[in-house]
């Protein structure tokens, strides 16, 4: 029956329950700010002790450009979109680590009407504009996160409130202080306006950043380096605006005259009267005296290959290929390709170092609050990943990666690593389990089933004689043997049933005592040994009409034999928590199952075989 409290009752009971870490190693009250190593060597362009520091350079360029130019726009925006194009997920060993983490970005969303994914876009689009990302935290001062408001216990690091928000402030307004090896002492946001800048304190901040020179205080934006030829491809633009202008309205050269009868002041004036007063769709009719020529007009340069060379050049800079931004008239499949690769792999780069600041500066301090410690115990690990953006080279990398466990080149654990995924813990509800072994178990008790039917005319008129009164069910002579060989043969499945359960209960006793783990691959022998024995009894008694009768004996035995024992594994442990020798003992009676079937069907044609043999022999 499902339980009536909300996720935020249930989380709030766990949290009172586990204040601690389950690992045993951490504790909340561990501060990792109180053990932070002095920086070693001096920072470059420090200024003085009591001096912030702006970024060396103008962002607002990137600003304004990211406002105006559409180049930058589309360039900028195709990283961002890029980034969440598969989305984002919380990922870890720990189930209610996860959880927990998962729970608070979602409170984190309804106290600052921020929601999650705004937040991550935020994030992204200031390490692709500026290449630095300044968050300022919000701390639970007024105790929202306390008592019956939420209904969940968590406590700050450092004597500090619980964080309850992320703020990402504009890169543009911010600046640092530091001390002469570089150490951040603080933060300060100042707008133009504003009475006085605002402060934080530097437990307050997270500071991403991607490509920072060593010793500098913030890191250069690759933008910077693009603008220049942005500014020089508009500036040849518009040259080649004007000339399409003066094409379009040449230069006209207006002769009153000749060199016999010179035009006289009156008659050019008059003329330039005219020409400037008409209609620009009007014509101008004149006398052999005057005559109309424009100037130049045959002498245009070609300036397609210019425009094109700066044009590629601001693609060089953004980091974005032709084909990208529109320009695909010679790309082919195998091009589009490689360039979207390319592009890939920088947007992967983007990805990598905003999940590495989100997981230490975030995420980590998150789970510390609530009583987990990723350092001290690794399995209380979260991390923030973002899904594959490229699938086909995804596809690629884990067709690869089954490759090598079919060829025996890794181990099932390598493999599972290699796509992304924890060691399988519960195989029964594996394809396996499911469709494959049961499959095979029908599979075999039709051929099992259909048996009787196989051999030659001769061979089946011997075993099911047929006359003018019909077929008999079997021969009479077999009649004895029937009876003989199903008390045996019954005598027999029973011996092995409870030899069977016997040895497998002795060795889960000291499999869960002693914790031994080589005692759990004795179940396999016991396995062998009880497919011998079937085999034996079958191959020595097994005669004609027995094949599928005694199939599905085998197969209700196998049933019989596989409860008990799991039953026998419940009363032991308790539970099904240990879920390998549960795993073990139940897929080794699935194939034992599967395999019994298969050796009645085999059986009866060995039968059959040597039947039709011994009958060409008396013939």
């Amino acid at each position: 029956m499902a339980s009536n409290k909300s996720w935020r009752q249930r989380f709030a009971g766990w949290l009172n329950e586990a204040p601690t870490s389950g690992g045993g190693g951490g504790s909340v009250k561990r501060d990792p700010a109180a053990t932070v190593v002095k920086k070693i060597g001096l920072a470059m362009d420090v200024g003085t002790s009591r001096e912030f520091q702006a970024p060396p350079f103008d962002l607002t360029q990137i600003t304004n450009a990211y406002d105006t130019e559409a180049y930058v726009r589309q360039a900028i925006d195709k990283y961002i979109e890029m980034m969440f194009k598969s989305g984002w997920d919380i990922t870890g060993k720990n189930q209610a680590a996860v959880d927990y983490v998962r729970m608070r970005l979602k409170l984190m969303a309804e106290m600052t009407q921020m929601p999650t994914d705004q937040l991550w876009i935020e994030i992204a689009e200031d390490l692709v504009k500026y290449g630095n990302v300044v968050i300022v935290k919000g701390r639970d001062k007024g105790n929202l996160l306390g008592g019956t408001k939420t209904g969940i216990n968590v406590q700050g690091l450092g004597g500090e409130a619980p964080v309850v928000g992320y703020f990402p402030i504009n890169v543009t307004t911010v600046s640092m202080l530091r001390d002469k090896n570089g150490t951040v002492k603080g933060w300060q946001q100042e707008v133009e306006g504003s009475d006085k800048p605002v402060k934080f304190k530097v437990t307050d901040v997270v500071h991403v950043y991607y490509k920072r020179e060593k010793g500098t205080a913030f890191a250069t934006p690759f933008l910077l380096s693009a603008l220049d030829d942005i500014r020089s491809l508009r500036q040849a633009e518009e040259t080649v605006l004007r000339l399409i202008y003066r094409n379009l309205h040449p230069l006209l050269h207006i002769k009153v005259g000749s060199e016999e009868l010179p035009g006289q002041q009156g008659e050019v004036d008059l003329v330039r009267d005219e020409f400037e007063n008409m209609d620009l769709e009007a014509g101008f009719v004149t006398s052999e005296r005057v005559s109309i020529t424009a100037v130049s007009a045959d002498k245009i340069i070609d300036a397609e290959q210019y425009l094109r060379y700066f044009e590629q050049r601001v693609f060089t800079g953004l980091g974005v290929s032709e084909l990208m931004m529109g320009r695909g008239n010679t790309a082919n499949r195998s091009t589009g390709d490689n360039l979207s690769g390319e592009f890939a792999d920088r947007v992967k780069a983007f990805q990598k170092v905003m999940a590495i600041f989100v997981d230490e500066f975030m995420v980590k301090e998150l789970l510390m609050e609530g009583g987990f410690d990723p350092v001290l115990n690794p399995d209380d690990d979260v991390d923030f990943v973002f899904k594959e953006i490229d699938v086909d080279a995804k596809i690629k990398a884990e067709n690869h990666a089954i490759f090598q466990y079919e060829h025996n080149v890794i181990t099932e654990d390598e493999m599972r690593t290699l796509l992304g995924r924890d060691p399988i813990t519960d195989r029964a509800t594996m394809f396996m389990s499911l469709v494959t072994i049961p499959v095979a178990v029908e599979q075999a008790a039709a051929k099992a089933a259909a048996a009787p039917e196989a051999g030659t005319p001769a061979t089946n008129n011997k075993n099911k004689p047929t006359n003018q009164n019909g077929t008999k069910p079997s021969p009479k002579v077999k009649a004895e043997t029937d009876s003989d060989f199903k008390v045996r043969y019954l005598e027999s499945m029973d011996r092995t049933f409870d030899y069977s359960h016997e040895a497998i209960t002795k060795l889960i006793d000291q499999y869960l005592d002693k914790g031994d783990e080589q005692r759990l691959a004795e179940l396999s022998q016991i396995v062998r040994l009880t497919e011998e024995d079937l085999v034996q009894v079958m191959q020595h008694h097994l005669g004609v009409d027995h094949a599928k009768p005694y199939t599905a004996h085998l197969h209700k035995l196998c049933e019989r034999l596989h409860d008990e024992i799991m039953d026998t594994v419940n009363e032991m442990t308790g539970s099904q928590k240990d879920a390998r020798i549960y795993e073990t003992i139940g897929g080794l009676y699935d194939v034992m199952n599967m395999r019994l079937s298969d050796i009645a069907s085999r059986a009866y044609d060995a039968y059959m075989t040597v039947g039709e043999t011994m009958d060409k022999e008396v013939e």
